[in-house]
């Protein structure tokens, strides 16, 4: 009597038995939409800076649906810090009006 070899296969070479399975290697990535980025930024807490990195460096990479919108705002506090003074919990400016 002879015995046939079988080769034994890992589970990552088997055929799926389940008729439903989508290999996810044949499907392209899925794309964060702007509700889902939202959602994210909202999870992780980031503030708006980092949120703005994040979506800047994700729409690079193409993580990011076509139609996901980034807004860089200015930093308006870094304009106006010149003019304000902080010693301790206290924070004051001089205002001083001119007449030209």
């Amino acid at each position: 009597m002879e015995e046939e070899a079988t080769e034994k296969t890992g589970p990552h070479e088997e055929e799926p038995t389940d008729p439903d399975f989508q290999d996810p290697a044949s499907e392209s990535p899925h794309k964060l939409t702007q509700n889902e980025l939202n959602d994210l930024v909202c999870d992780l807490e980031l503030p708006k800076v980092k949120a703005e990195l994040l979506a800047s460096r994700m729409k690079q990479r193409k993580y990011l649906d076509e139609g996901v919108k980034i807004t860089m705002y200015p930093y308006p506090q870094k304009y106006l810090e010149e003019f304000f003074t902080k010693e301790g919990s206290l924070v004051w400016t001089w205002m001083t009006c001119s007449k030209h």
